[in-house]
């Protein structure tokens, strides 16, 4: 069910037809039911579920683009990270539970990557994140750039995961991290693992005492410069 806030505002502009962009490139088409006022995803959802395997607990943010077009990301339930979507290969025109799947250029990474001010919408299972989640889209990242929202694994390991699909294309076990707070001071060299198909950067606990940031606040890691193995990320941090 699309929440009556956003029907409210936008719910006149959109069709019988929505397009869900993903990350990796690909483009579904998926049916839209109206029903005294309400309005929600149909014909095609459950397709679109169990091709990305979304389940219970996971994360559903819906960037709207006008047109009922909207930028879809989605973010796994154990670290709250961008999933490692299928490769845009597997989603080449074709037909899919009726309706048409597209293959188009990537813009993003991860989370997000450089935006336009536009409107965003989530549906999640957690209704406490909503204000949180609309926080952090007031951030416009002007590089490449992902988003963690904190958990409690986070603040007990002192680690910030990555999004699959941002580790391998830019960074690697012997990777020479720093994070910088958006404010300019003080910098945190920290350093690559994975464990388990899971990547993350160490050695945080300074920077979450430091920032004051606890579980359920949201990390915007963008990467400032990128030489050799030399990454430095600025760290913006949004309240909850």
């Amino acid at each position: 069910m699309i929440p009556q806030e956003f029907v409210r505002k936008f719910g006149h502009e959109l069709s019988a037809v929505a397009t869900l962009a993903v990350p990796n490139g690909c483009v579904w088409r998926v049916g839209l039911t109206k029903d005294e006022g309400s309005i929600w995803f149909q014909n095609g959802w459950h397709a679109f579920v169990e091709y990305h395997s979304i389940s219970a607990g996971y994360f559903v943010v819906f960037r709207y683009r006008k047109n009922s077009s909207f930028q879809v990301f989605i973010l796994d339930n154990l670290t709250y990270c961008g999933i490692q979507y299928p490769s845009k290969n597997s989603c080449t025109p074709s037909k899919h539970n009726g309706y048409e799947m597209q293959g188009e250029k990537p813009r993003m990474e991860g989370i997000e990557e450089k935006n336009e001010p536009d409107n965003m919408n989530e549906s999640m299972p957690v209704k406490e994140r909503q204000s949180a989640i609309e926080a952090a889209k007031s951030i416009k990242p002007e590089k490449l750039s992902f988003l963690v929202v904190l958990q409690t694994r986070n603040m007990m390991e002192h680690v910030v995961y990555v999004p699959a699909t941002f580790a391998q294309k830019y960074l690697s076990g012997d990777s020479h991290v720093v994070a910088q707070d958006s404010r300019g001071g003080s910098k945190l060299a920290t350093k690559m693992k994975s464990s388990s198909g899971e990547c993350f950067l160490t050695g945080w606990l300074g920077f979450f005492e430091e920032n004051h940031v606890r579980e359920g606040d949201i990390l915007i890691l963008e990467m400032i410069k990128k030489k050799n193995k030399n990454i430095l990320l600025k760290v913006s941090v949004v309240y909850t």
